[in-house]
């Protein structure tokens, strides 16, 4: 939203231009910075679905499998965001850090759900 705001601003002299491009990249690197916060605040559910699928209550274990789905989701589909917004970024070393940290999270997190996943199904098939 705050992207299409800053769209809307007149173009007028150089100081109306300087300040509706900076409001376009603020509300680019907040619309990166968003989706970034998802992927941590997603990745941290991973220890409570672990916990869930070695210690809880058995019948649990297909609650704690479609949790560990939706991370997976919702991971990937944060990481898109991202990718997709750091194109736009000016300050490149702003746009690699945010990538960056991004790729990270999808490399351990993803593998970690679905590992979880498929302990859920190993359990369930017995």
């Amino acid at each position: 939203n705050g992207f299409m705001v800053a769209m809307k601003l007149p173009d007028g002299d150089e100081k109306t231009k300087a300040f509706k491009e900076k409001s376009m990249q603020d509300a680019t690197i907040y619309a990166t910075e968003v989706p970034l916060k998802t992927m941590q605040a997603t990745a941290s559910a991973l220890p409570l679905i672990r916990a869930v699928t070695e210690r809880g209550n058995q019948n649990s274990l297909s609650d704690a499998g479609v949790a560990a789905l939706s991370v997976v989701t919702a991971l990937k589909g944060a990481h898109l965001n991202i990718l997709i917004n750091v194109g736009g970024i000016e300050d490149k070393t702003k746009a690699s850090e945010l990538k960056t940290l991004s790729n990270k999270i999808i490399e351990t997190a993803v593998p970690e759900a679905e590992a979880i996943y498929e302990m859920i199904r190993e359990k369930l098939s017995k």
